[in-house]
């Protein structure tokens, strides 16, 4: 078993050893995971240009071509939009997002004044 290393340690040494052990197993995971979908795509890629594409295709002539360089570009933005993906980190957003879902962006109109923001002011500048 993977945990048995931590077998036999005191109480605090086990919860950071199972700790330790289980940060070490879900990094390993997501390695392996990123790894297949990756080359699930790229095994797709492959088959299309080496089976479907020249099957469709005719690459001597100007609009093949056309279509083999449209083709590639998809599958390069396809990889690189994936790779991007993969490393955004999900729950951390970023400073201008948390602004502008926390409200903060919209409480300063464009003009910036004390008096135009203030929740006594009117749409004509005259208070109620």
């Amino acid at each position: 078993m993977f945990f048995r290393v931590c077998v036999g340690l005191s109480l605090g040494a086990q919860q950071l050893c199972y700790s330790v052990m289980s940060r070490t197993l879900r990094k390993a995971l997501d390695v392996v995971c990123v790894g297949l979908g990756m080359s699930l795509t790229v095994v797709t890629m492959l088959v299309y240009v080496r089976v479907v594409m020249p099957a469709v295709l005719d690459l001597r002539s100007a609009a093949g071509l056309g279509v083999f360089m449209l083709h590639a570009w998809l599958a390069f933005n396809l990889l690189f939009n994936y790779v991007l993906a993969v490393a955004v980190h999900p729950g951390r957003p970023t400073r201008m997002d948390w602004e502008y879902l926390s409200g903060a962006a919209m409480e300063v109109p464009c003009g910036g004044g004390a008096a135009e923001s203030s929740p006594g002011a009117v749409a004509g500048g005259a208070a109620a």
